[in-house]
This record gives structure tokens, sequence and C-alpha cells, in this order.
């Protein structure tokens, strides 16, 4: 009896690729969150089919493309870190708490993202605090988030030193890219919301700080993506610029 018998050799990845796929999802959906914004502001009374399709694409709303979309990305992070904290206990790596909680941690955002657990804290914070001016701090989950970063930042600070450069390089901007986002334009749009309202403006303001919300995810993949090709004893990766064209074959 004949048997088609396949063998896997390799396992060829394309981190600019998956990165650039990434990257034009995400550019797509803030295009079209902009434009249904746009409509909404431009045509108030819009009802029906129209107003349910911009509001499917609103970077502003939860539960929708660009909901999932930012979750699944986060997800995907917490995918590689939970593999390389599996590499780096086969290699009896020092850090492996360190990636396994990352991976965690990164698991605990997607779920957030998914199901907006942390903008159902603004109103009892608000009305715990008893304030009447906000002022940056309107969105109040921003203060526990602020206080959440800090404490990791503390705690992680000695193994991210010891990174290497490169790999170093692409966290610092992924974390710069997503902390403006989720942290530094929600307390400028905070302040824009309690003083003005949620007009078109504001919604350009939302579209802006999804867009860095995903592209923070999306370098910080194509680091780990490099990372785990760095580390990793397990698998082969052939990493290549092109379809065609190698530039290097990294045996991991």
């Amino acid at each position: 009896m004949n048997q088609n018998k396949v063998e896997f050799s390799q396992i060829s990845l394309y981190p600019t690729l998956i990165v650039r796929y990434l990257g034009i999802i995400g550019f797509s959906l803030i295009v079209a969150s902009s434009v249904g914004a746009i409509i909404i502001n431009s045509f108030p009374t819009i009802q029906g089919f129209g107003k349910q399709l911009c509001n499917l694409f609103n970077a502003g709303y939860e539960h929708n493309f660009p909901a999932y979309y930012s979750s699944f990305l986060l997800l995907f992070s917490a995918l590689l870190l939970f593999l390389i904290t599996i590499i780096e206990r086969n290699q009896n790596g020092s850090h492996v708490l360190h990636w396994a909680f990352l991976s965690f941690l990164f698991l605990c955002f997607a779920i957030d993202e998914a199901l907006a657990l942390h903008e159902r804290i603004v109103h009892p914070l608000q009305e715990n605090l008893s304030i009447q001016k906000y002022g940056i701090f309107y969105y109040t989950w921003v203060i526990p988030g602020i206080a959440s970063i800090i404490i990791i930042a503390i705690i992680y600070l000695r193994f991210f030193l010891r990174l290497k450069a490169k790999i170093k390089r692409t966290f610092l901007t992924a974390a710069i890219l997503f902390i403006a986002g989720a942290i530094g334009f929600e307390l400028i749009e905070g302040r824009y919301d309690e003083l003005y309202g949620q007009d078109l403006f504001y919604n350009m303001m939302v579209s802006i700080e999804e867009g860095l919300e995903m592209a923070g995810p999306i370098v910080f993949i194509w680091g780990l993506l490099f990372y785990i090709s760095d580390s990793s004893k397990a698998v082969q990766f052939e990493f290549k610029s092109t379809r065609n064209k190698s530039i290097s074959d990294t045996k991991t």
C-alpha cells in the first residue's frame, strides 16, 4: 500500500511580511473608523444600516472590528511570549518567570480589550472620588493604569537591560507607542471630553489613540519573532525579506 509521506524540515517565517500585513489591517481599520466618524458627525440623523456599519468600525466603541483586532494582537503577543517561556525553560534560562508573567499579563490585556473591563471602573471611581473637575484624569481608570505601568517598569527594568540591543530597541519602541495611546491620548481625550464632549475632533483623537494601541503590539510581535529566532534550538526558522530571496537562514 502506498503512503504519502510529508516531511517538514523547517518553518519559514517572514517577520517583516507578517508585521506588514498586520499593519495594513490595523491601518485599514483606523481609516474606516475615521471615515465612519466623519459620516456620523456630518449626517447626525443617519440611522439604520449606515449607522450600524459606521459603529461596527468605530475605534471608540467596544465589541466591534477594531476592538477585537486589538484583542487579537495582544493575544498573539501572549502566545509568542508563552512559546518563549517554553524555550527558556527547556534551555534553563534565568528569566523563565519573567517571560511567563509577561505572557499572563498580555493574556489579561487581551481579555480586557475584548470585554472593555477597564472602562467599567470609570464611573465607580468618579463616584467614590466625588470630584467636580477631573481634568486629564476624567477617565479615572488611567490612575490605576499609570500606577500599574510604574510597578511593571520597576520589576522588569533589570530584565529589560539584559536584552540584546536590537530586541531592547524594538521592545522600547513598542512600549512607547502603546503607552502613548493607552495612557497619553486617554489623558488628553478625557480633558477634551469633560470640556467639549465627544465631537468629530474627539473621534479623530480616538482613532489616533487606537492606532497607537495597535502599532505597539505589532512592533512588539516583530521583536518577539526575532527573539525566538535568536534563542530557540527546537525549531528552524528561515527569515526572508521576500518570498524568493533569503536574508539569513537561522537555525533556532
